[in-house]
């Protein structure tokens, strides 16, 4: 080799290796780049929204008799009649709604039987309110709020209940 082209050679090396370098310092930035780049996309991030509240309304339980009078006048909504296993039931099921149902001969609440179908020996569960309004207010809501079996319900006077 000749001595002038060694140092030239040499000074083509270094400045190959100075081109690739220039040339390759902005390859990790542009990397960087179209990596992040690749995973947005033009529209602007955005958070997933929760599930949208249903809209379906708590059924309205309205009050039943606290203490109903021997001799007053209500109206019954039995709940259960004769199986002793459905009576149960229905004293556990409406107490989940605050309630506490009565259980008793049908006799005990006269009219009941008759209105209703069946013997006046009969045992029943139920509950009692003041008016006819409220005991289909309570029917709708019972049976919105988990299908709630009822035999029915009848305007009735209390007895038994010394």
């Amino acid at each position: 080799m000749h001595p002038t082209s060694r140092p030239r050679h040499r000074g083509t090396v270094v400045e190959e290796v100075q081109t690739r370098r220039s040339v390759l310092r902005p390859l990790p930035a542009l990397l960087l780049t179209v990596t992040l780049g690749g995973c947005a996309d033009d529209a602007p991030s955005r958070v997933l929204d929760e599930p949208p509240a249903t809209t379906a309304s708590t059924p309205q339980f309205p009050d039943d008799v606290a203490a109903p009078q021997h001799g007053g006048e209500y109206v019954a909504v039995v709940l259960a009649a004769g199986d002793p296993d459905e009576i149960d039931a229905s004293v556990e099921s409406v107490a989940a709604y605050g309630y506490t149902a009565g259980v008793s001969d049908a006799g005990c609440l006269s009219g009941a039987a008759e209105a209703l179908g069946f013997d006046p020996s009969v045992l029943i569960s139920s509950l009692l309110f003041a008016d006819e309004q409220t005991a289909e207010q309570f029917a709708d809501a019972y049976v919105e709020a988990e299908d709630g079996r009822m035999v029915g319900r009848t305007r009735v006077t209390a007895f038994c209940l010394d």
